[in-house]
């Protein structure tokens, strides 16, 4: 099965700099039933030939599954591909950057991943309750968050938080031990929702691969933004 990995970040704003991403497909956390075209609207035009640009996407085992990464125009835009060959029923992680105009990665030092999954279905488990300590050591900000994971295993997960004073704003999984070192470092983030009847933040995402991953979220408690982690295992 062959497909091509699109990457597409959107118009530069007057007061960013840098190109930043969107439009990525297929979407991150999200199962397709077919090979997919992955990718990203580059904000100004020509780019995506950078000696460093890369859209890299690997399976469990680490093996890359993508070609040569090239840019072409693309109206007002660029848009960054990469040949996909063998793709099969499983997860991916998808790791790219691209050189912005201004000659800054638009990934980041290291790069930016996201997940998707191909023809996967994802087991459904008993909830795990999750603590997460706070880096902010103030009177006014909880020392822990309270969590429920349903399922560590991996797949599309749910994250539930237990009602508190802290407004959760991000969510990111880092994958910090794996036995397939081309998979260890990948960071994947969670859209963050709010049940209106509960009062009460959610998270969903997808846990693409085995591993010890780094749970980190970002919380405001009114003008104060705190740091809140933990460490899960995802079983193989």
């Amino acid at each position: 099965m062959t497909a091509s990995v699109s990457v597409a970040p959107s118009f530069a704003s007057p007061v960013v700099r840098h190109s930043t991403p969107r439009n990525f497909t297929p979407v991150p956390n999200s199962v397709v039933t077919t090979a997919p075209l992955a990718g990203f609207l580059l904000g100004d035009g020509g780019l995506g030939n950078g000696p460093n640009d890369h859209i890299d996407v690997y399976d469990a085992a680490g093996i890359a599954h993508s070609g040569a990464t090239s840019g072409r125009v693309s109206g007002d835009f660029s848009l960054v591909s990469s040949p996909l060959t063998n793709m099969v029923k499983g997860w991916y992680a998808v790791h790219w950057n691209v050189e912005s105009a201004d000659g800054h990665m638009a990934g980041g030092d290291d790069g930016d991943w996201w997940a998707f999954g191909v023809g996967v279905k994802t087991m459904p488990l008993p909830s795990k309750k999750l603590s997460l300590t706070g880096d902010v050591k103030l009177p006014s900000i909880p020392t822990n968050l309270s969590a429920s994971m349903n399922g560590l295993r991996t797949g599309m997960r749910k994250l539930s938080f237990v009602k508190s004073t802290a407004t959760v704003a991000t969510v990111r999984f880092k994958l910090i031990e794996s036995k397939v070192s081309a998979l260890i470092g990948a960071e994947f983030d969670w859209g963050v929702g709010v049940d209106k009847r509960m009062k009460t933040a959610y998270a969903i995402g997808a846990v693409p691969f085995p591993g010890r991953y780094r749970l980190t979220v970002q919380a405001n408690v009114g003008s104060i933004t705190g740091l809140w982690r933990t460490e899960i295992v995802i079983p193989s």
